[in-house]
């Protein structure tokens, strides 16, 4: 008597799984690397320190804050160094894909959407258009982060 192992792989259909295997594995790997080129780029930290003003201003109270050597070239990183330095509680949480982002919600107990009123940043007077980790601080920058309303 002859024996028969209890199942036999049928070539053709063990070729269309590995077809698929390798299709599904080229597909995943091409939309990682499509989202990562979408990423904004990283702002590399200034080769000496720069100088940077910041200016809170919260519901009803303000505070400013200046550097006259820091390495935090972006508009969120200098918030940070200057709430540590000032004490500000700060709340903020990240993005991931697609965006890479952080969202500040909340600066010295003033919580976005409270009263309709977000935390939003302005470096020179220009409203920021990027998130605030991606966007790039030169020396004698002055930073305003203001509670104020929304207006799309």
């Amino acid at each position: 008597m002859k024996l028969r192992p209890a199942w036999k792989v049928n070539r053709r259909s063990l070729l269309a799984s590995l077809a698929f295997a390798l299709i599904l594995a080229l597909s995943v790997a091409g939309v990682w690397a499509l989202a990562n080129a979408s990423m904004p780029a990283k702002v590399p930290p200034p080769a000496k320190g720069i100088h940077l003003s910041l200016r809170l201003e919260g519901r009803d109270w303000n505070v400013t804050y200046e550097s006259n050597s820091t390495k935090n070239n972006t508009a969120f990183a200098f918030l940070l160094e200057a709430a540590r330095t000032l004490h500000v509680p700060i709340v903020w949480s990240n993005w991931t894909l697609p965006a890479d982002s952080i969202l500040v919600q909340s600066i010295g107990g003033d919580t976005n959407g409270d009263g309709g009123r977000w935390w939003q940043y302005w470096i020179d007077g220009v409203y920021g258009s990027v998130g605030a980790n991606h966007a790039a601080l030169i020396d004698g920058d002055e930073v305003q982060w203001r509670f104020v309303q929304f207006n799309p």
